[in-house]
């Protein structure tokens, strides 16, 4: 009955009742006959989304579009529901998700005005419903009760009457209700800067309400030492929103109005963290975003990222095209130091990058997303190696400190499809970009960088945690190709490396491409990685798992050795996604030396 009933409000069903809903019990036959009849009633339709926030210099709610913290478009380009269409509940939700993932506002109520329930009931039944609000018990001549309205039968033969349960309220209950409300409001509007130093009495107040009314005075009291408890209690209420409908209103139109509460008193956050991985070792990030730098719905921050290998800080800015969320032109400008290069003779190769790039991303729901970029990448590379070496380097070296520079115009789709994006039991994502430039235009070399990928997770077998969960295999390839009529002139940053976390595992992160004659890393013109897995849950969210991993990034006659990673490792379904141990090794290599991954994130 319940879910039915659910149901039936979900999709806006207010006036349902049941027609029947007996159970007839055969005690010889230890059978029962089951009659539920549900009458659903008039289908409610959306009214008018009514978007009002707080008018800052008058205090008082407004629904005034110039007071509204981003334009009216934005927020109307954020719309789920539409006026005249069927209630849904699950549009509403939508809509709020939508409204809190703009990070425009730091506060969203959306409030529905469902019908009045009363009015229902009174529609459908032959009797009133009396109530009572504020007023004192008064004496009843019994001559003139209501009759009772249902006589039934308990299992054991005993009759009852049925009749309706009458509530009061004494103006005492009444009245401390009211002051705790007054004074939490009083509070509410203060400012976030007033210190609070609380004193607490020794006395102790046995009743709940007298609690709680205590506990908000001591607060009142620290907060507005000057103020009497009758100034406090006596602040003029907030003027209630003009022309809103009322759950009367609703049930004669059968039209269920919206209304949305917005505010952006708050606009900025930061962020900092501290962790390690074992592609970057111990890191440090810290974030800076202005969620809303005018009603325009811009948006700008900055990040800085600190590890052992890496440095850089970026800085971004986002501005809402044809919808806040799915329609963006985002712009950012970085600068990186980064230390690399994995050879045999010791590299020691440095880079310090400034990247500047310009991009569209649309997210279109249930199909293929796209993005479309422009980017300018300056690289300027410093080695240790000593100068009767350069000549042999995978890089042009000129006085040790040679600069590679490319303008890359790119284009990128990908779609994922997956039952939970945290953690998916059954899904897959494929990905693939491409991304051009031309000596005529900066670019050090005409060049063409494709890349494409494909994985999933597919979880089949039942145990004690539910169903199609026991085990779960996963898989993925990685592809990318570089067309050049000079492959030593690509930028060596652009081109393709293998190994780490996400790579292949049991070697370290980039440290798999083709090697010169002289035991440096070229970097790849191809890539082609392949991955496969296998786990088992063997507790709630904790599984067992053994993988390989086979590929490497090649020269263009694929000459180089294909190498083979291989391992165990633990998985564990955390709230913010799947955190992956693994131990590893790289098989047939000298000494199998074993390398630690730790990786947090969506597992194919």
């Amino acid at each position: 009955k319940n879910l039915i009933e659910n149901a039936s409000a979900e999709h806006g069903y207010f006036d349902g009742r049941w027609l029947d809903r007996s159970v007839d019990v055969i005690l010889p036959d230890n059978t029962a006959d089951v009659s539920l009849i549900y009458d659903t009633g008039t289908q409610y339709r959306f009214d008018e989304v009514v978007f009002f926030t707080i008018d800052p210099k008058t205090n008082q709610l407004t629904t005034d579009p110039d007071k509204l913290p981003v334009k009216r478009e934005l927020l109307e380009q954020l719309l789920t529901v539409n006026m005249g269409e069927a209630y849904n509940l699950q549009a509403v939700r939508a809509l709020s998700n939508d409204l809190i993932a703009t990070r425009y506002f730091n506060m969203v109520n959306t409030e529905i005005v469902f019908p009045e329930r009363e009015q229902i009931q009174n529609d459908q039944v032959s009797f009133e419903q009396s109530s009572s609000s504020r007023t004192e018990p008064a004496q009843v001549d019994e001559s003139t009760l209501e009759p009772v309205i249902e006589t039934v039968e308990l299992t054991d033969g005993i009759l009852m009457d049925i009749s309706p349960i009458e509530f009061s309220a004494s103006n005492l209950i009444q009245d401390k209700l009211n002051l705790v409300a007054a004074k939490a409001r009083h509070l509410y509007d203060m400012p976030d800067d007033r210190v609070l130093a609380i004193n607490h009495d020794d006395g102790v107040n046995r009743s709940i309400l007298g609690r709680i009314s205590d506990a908000v005075s001591a607060v009142a009291r620290a907060i507005l030492p000057d103020e009497s408890e009758n100034e406090v209690i006596d602040l003029p209420e907030r003027t209630a929103l003009a022309n809103r409908k009322t759950p009367a209103d609703v049930y004669q139109s059968k039209k269920v109005p919206l209304y949305v509460f917005v505010a952006s008193d708050k606009p900025r956050d930061g962020q900092i963290g501290l962790g390690w991985g074992s592609d970057t070792g111990t890191r440090l990030v810290t974030k800076f975003e202005h969620n809303l730098i005018n009603r325009d719905g811009y948006q700008a921050g900055a990040e800085l990222r600190l590890s052992e290998d890496k440095k850089g800080v970026k800085l971004y800015a986002t501005k809402p095209l044809s919808h806040p969320l799915n329609d963006q032109l985002r712009a950012t400008l970085g600068y990186q130091q980064e230390v690399f290069g994995h050879s045999t003779n010791g590299f020691d190769l440095s880079t310090r990058t400034l990247e500047h790039e310009i991009s569209r991303s649309i997210i279109q729901n249930g199909g293929w997303n796209r993005t479309y970029s422009l980017r300018y990448r300056l690289d300027k590379l410093k080695t240790q190696a000593p100068p009767e070496t350069w000549q042999d380097l995978p890089v042009d070296f000129v006085n040790g400190k040679p600069s590679q520079e490319a303008l890359l115009a790119g284009v990128a789709v990908h779609k994922t499809v997956a039952d939970n994006l945290v953690n998916p039991m059954r899904g897959y994502r494929q990905r693939y970009s491409l991304e051009v430039g031309s000596s005529g235009l900066v670019s050090d070399a005409n060049m063409a960088i494709a890349r494409a990928g494909i994985s999933g997770v597919y979880s089949f077998g039942d145990n004690a945690y539910g169903s199609n969960r026991a085990h779960q295999m996963t898989g993925g390839i990685q592809a990318g190709y570089i067309w050049s009529d000079n492959f030593n002139h690509v930028p060596y940053r652009l081109r393709f490396f293998a190994g780490g976390d996400q790579s292949i595992r049991g070697y370290a992160h980039d440290s798999l491409s083709p090697i010169s004659d002289k035991g440096y890393l070229t970097g790849g013109q191809v890539l082609a990685v392949g991955t496969a897995e296998y786990n088992y849950e063997f507790m709630k969210d904790l599984r067992l798992a053994v993988f390989g991993d086979i590929g490497n990034a090649y020269d263009k006659g694929f000459t180089n050795d294909t190498k083979i990673g291989a391992g165990v490792g633990v998985r564990w379904a955390s709230p913010v996604g799947q955190v992956r141990v693994d131990v590893a090794t790289g098989v047939k290599e000298e000494g199998n030396p074993i390398k630690l991954h730790f990786f947090i994130g969506t597992p194919f």
